[in-house]
């Protein structure tokens, strides 16, 4: 699999850090989901989206590993000065652990404090020792030995994660708004209702859709296979038409 790398950092083809005059710019979001991890890039969905309209241009911002927290840092640090109409966050099952740890697959991370609704921004920088800069031997070393000490959040802690998941999404929604930008949520995490009755966001449900989907999945992992883009494609485009969020191409 072929990974390419922008001038901006991202997944993507060659992108300018302001939009193209006319062009209604959507920036993905997310994590492994969002970035394509055992696909192409071009089978990813960010970019079966970005070929259907020359007037609708679709940035993918996906990181794999990333949670929902690092997602709002980065929006707020970067993606939001690429200055994007609308904002796609992908949601996956383990944002909620990821949103309460410091520590994920071996690396250190960001950790958001969750002050009531108030989201409490780290200070100083995230710690990247050489080592684990300089050796890929090392952070699978490390990334094994995370593995054995791995907690997935259960009972009360699980409860806590899903309700820091709906307070960043407030806070995310928020951001964007600031920025002038539209967010929608997609969400794949059975058992959470992340609906905002504050309407602040628009949230596309794929849970029962996928629900089931073997051949839409790769065996191994579980990542979308190119049919799980072509189908999280094609339910976005839909979504997004219906409630023109996007403009829509003359018939």
């Amino acid at each position: 699999m072929k990974v390419a790398i922008d001038a901006l950092g991202l997944r993507d083809r060659a992108r300018t850090p302001e939009p193209a005059p006319g062009v209604f710019r959507v920036l993905a979001v997310g994590d492994s989901f969002t970035f394509g991890f055992g696909v192409a890039g071009e089978q990813a969905f960010p970019s079966l989206l970005d070929a259907r309209d020359p007037n609708v241009e679709w940035l993918n911002g996906g990181v794999c590993g990333y949670g929902t927290d690092q997602a709002l840092l980065f929006l707020e640090h970067r993606g939001l000065a690429w200055r994007p109409r609308l904002v796609v966050l992908t949601l996956c099952s383990n944002d909620i652990e990821e949103n309460l740890r410091d520590e994920m697959y071996g690396r250190a991370k960001p950790r958001l404090v969750i002050d009531g609704d108030r989201v409490v921004r780290p200070s100083g920088d995230v710690p990247f020792p050489w080592l684990a800069r300089t050796s890929m031997l090392w952070r699978s070393i490390d990334k094994n030995l995370w593995a054995l000490r791995r907690q997935v959040p259960e009972g009360e802690e699980a409860t806590e994660g899903r309700r820091v998941l709906r307070v960043l999404l407030r806070e995310i929604a928020r951001v964007c708004a600031a920025g002038g930008a539209d967010l929608v949520v997609v969400q794949t995490i059975a058992g959470l209702d992340v609906a905002d009755r504050r309407g602040g966001y628009h949230v596309l449900d794929l849970v029962d859709a996928l629900q089931g989907r073997e051949d839409l999945v790769f065996a191994r992992d579980r990542h979308w296979n190119p049919a799980g883009h072509r189908f999280v494609a094609d339910r976005l485009a839909a979504f997004l038409e219906a409630r023109d969020l996007v403009p829509t191409r003359p018939r």
